[in-house]
């Protein structure tokens, strides 16, 4: 979180915590979500143009994985944006819980 120094303590409690929020889908209004998506598009864009698959392609494997990588990201992403702004604030936030059960 060097580029969102902001984000630092909420990415912490986040990674150390068992709640994620998958499926990458979320309703805002259109402010928080130009904010939603200045974080989002700001982290993948960063991590498309850092991260080199030329080493890896010859690697199906390592193809699949990295292609379902943003993804993971995304709902990380996803958990820190409702963490930071809707967990713990006087703004609300309506979350629909989709329970998996390992």
């Amino acid at each position: 979180m060097d580029y969102y120094p902001e984000y630092s303590d909420v990415f912490n409690d986040v990674t150390n915590n068992c709640e994620l929020h998958t499926c990458n889908m979320i309703i805002l209004r259109k402010d928080w979500h130009d904010k939603y998506w200045l974080l989002m598009s700001g982290i993948l864009s960063r991590f498309n143009n850092d991260f080199s698959m030329n080493k890896m392609k010859d690697n199906t494997f390592f193809d699949k994985l990295y292609n379902r990588i943003p993804g993971y990201m995304a709902e990380l992403i996803t958990s820190i944006f409702i963490s930071k702004h809707f967990k713990n604030s006087s703004n609300s936030i309506k979350v629909a819980i989709n329970e998996v059960n390992y």
